[in-house]
């Protein structure tokens, strides 16, 4: 799945090609998912 996504953005970059509404959405909700699992937690500040 990660190989068509990639050739598609290499395709829509060099080729001019479009996606669909839902490959879009899909794509959004993808790199959403790895930032938030890569992104550190963040922690409050200890207390003085």
């Amino acid at each position: 799945m990660a190989f068509v996504i990639y050739f598609h953005l290499i395709g829509m970059v060099f080729l001019g090609e479009t996606l669909a509404p839902t490959a879009w959405a899909g794509l959004v909700l993808v790199v959403g998912g790895v930032l938030a699992m890569t992104l550190p937690v963040r922690t409050p500040p200890a207390p003085v």
